[in-house]
């Protein structure tokens, strides 16, 4: 953080630089001027953080500063010195953006107070300077500019971060919440920044006090135990570290995203960034010739047995190849498009694959992948996964029939609560949070765009009773459906 000392007069130019431990306050640089002209061109110049300005001086005065500077992107926060105890002076003072007005002789303890209190303003916009600009520079992202870099770096440096690293956090939802709620994101708060990506990921910027792998991986360890306290969230939390003082923030953002993908083949756990690790680019004989061979299987009606040795062989060989995760969904998807689009002709209906979610790791996707293929071959049953996928889209589909265990056990011809069981591994959601979670959608849909009443739209929605599906919906929205139909039509109009 940069401090200019403005004032004619050398002998407080003197008293301020050696009254204060200016480290303590976060200040690195102190630069001078001794008239008013001086002062604007350092302020333009030099973009310093902090001013302490005095008002009477040679060619400009202090005011005449102020309303030269004001409205600048670099204008400082500034701390007036006066000998002057005029209301006018402070009036214009606080016009053009001062925050304190102090009077001489100077008292050491009201200026260190000012100070602080000027501090914590820079380091406060620093800290929302970096929540609007890291965005900017998350990966995929197509508007990464330099001015961006720059501004970034500066409010780094303000909040002091030597040899920071960034990290992608990802695998349990409520993720920003979690992480600051954690016992190590209080103890290191001023350390570590925390920008989320979407509820069940967040990239975090860490100020080590050295630059070592052993510092980053005993706090990525630490966090997963205190992020996800129970065996099989921290199954599935993942987290991606860049290298240290990468060029620039964007590449330390893509530095830690390329980590964290690690986990795709790896599992859960705590990674860092290998330029080496994931395939440098697509070899597109490796996707022909796998897509080939499952052509020949499917053309030629390999036995089952045959066609899931194969895809034991294509995984091992995509974990072999390691291409990007999105590389290889994509190609799972287009394969999986393509052999259903053949297997479907003549057959008086499109294709059908249950490719709705790929999965997160290697594992999952070979999982569904091979779920999805063998689906295609004629006569075969669908498995218990592929049923519970069809149940769910029944769910979203018809919010409003009766939606209970024994009546879907019946529709489908499968255990009730074999049902509820793999509904909450499938899906992440037991069964009836998830039939709530639809219909209270569907509701605020109902109030946002119809002119429906309340008990036509509760009945619509399976609940036999308006008074039930007025508590349902608070509890699930903190607010009664009423309340929300009319906060809806006050922020469209």
């Amino acid at each position: 953080m940069k401090l200019l000392i403005a004032d004619d007069s050398v002998s407080i130019h003197t008293f301020i630089t050696k009254s204060f431990d200016w480290g303590k306050l976060g200040i690195e640089a102190i630069e001078h001027a001794y008239d008013g002209e001086e002062t604007i061109r350092r302020v333009r110049e030099g973009h310093p953080d902090l001013l302490i300005l005095d008002i009477e001086m040679p060619y400009r005065t202090g005011i005449e500063v102020l309303e030269t500077t004001h409205g600048q992107t670099v204008a400082p926060h500034t701390v007036i010195l006066s000998a002057y105890d005029k209301f006018q002076y402070a009036r214009e003072a606080m016009k053009y953006g001062a925050k304190q007005y102090l009077l001489k002789p100077i008292d050491p303890n009201q200026l260190v107070e000012a100070l602080q209190s000027m501090v914590d303003l820079v380091k406060q916009k620093a800290r929302t300077n970096l929540k609007q600009k890291i965005p900017a520079l998350l990966p995929e992202r197509t508007f990464l500019v330099e001015q961006v870099e720059d501004e970034i770096k500066k409010s780094l440096r303000i909040l002091r971060f030597r040899h920071h690293a960034t990290a992608l956090i990802g695998g349990v939802t409520g993720l920003a919440k979690r992480l600051q709620d954690c016992p190590a994101y209080r103890e290191l708060r001023d350390r570590l920044l925390v920008f989320p990506v979407d509820d069940s990921q967040c990239f975090i910027v860490f100020d080590a006090e050295m630059r070592s792998k052993e510092v980053l991986l005993r706090l990525g360890t630490r966090l997963r135990e205190e992020l996800a306290p129970e065996a099989g969230e921290q199954e599935r939390l993942t987290i991606g570290w860049s290298a240290f003082d990468a060029p620039g923030v964007g590449e330390s953002l893509q530095q830690s995203n390329d980590a964290y993908l690690r986990g795709y083949y790896e599992g859960s756990g705590v990674f860092f960034h290998d330029p080496l690790y994931f395939a440098r680019e697509d070899d597109p004989d490796f996707a022909l010739r796998w897509k080939r061979r499952l052509f020949d299987a499917l053309e030629q009606r390999y036995s089952e047995a045959v066609v899931k040795n194969m895809i034991d062989e294509m995984f091992a060989s995509l974990l072999s190849h390691k291409a990007k995760p999105s590389r290889v969904r994509a190609w799972c998807e287009e394969w999986l498009y393509e052999m259903a689009s053949v297997a479907c002709a003549g057959r008086g209906h499109g294709p059908r694959t249950a490719w709705n979610d790929p999965g997160t790791s290697l594992k999952e996707t070979k999982r569904r992948f091979k779920e999805s293929l063998l689906s295609l071959f004629p006569g075969r049953t669908p498995s218990s996964s592929e049923m519970i996928q069809l149940i769910k889209k029944y769910i979203d589909n018809n919010p409003g029939d009766v939606l209970n265990l024994e009546a879907l056990s019946e529709k489908f011809h499968m255990n009730k609560f074999v049902i509820s069981r793999m509904f909450k591994s499938e899906i992440g959601e037991n069964f009836w949070g998830y039939v709530t979670k639809v219909r209270i959608e569907r509701a605020q849909a109902l109030l946002e765009n119809t002119d429906m009443k309340m008990v036509q739209i509760a009945t619509s929605l399976g609940f036999q009773e308006e008074s039930h599906f007025s508590n349902v919906f608070k509890k699930y929205t903190g607010c009664s459906p009423k309340e929300y139909r009319i906060a809806r039509k006050n922020d469209s109009q």
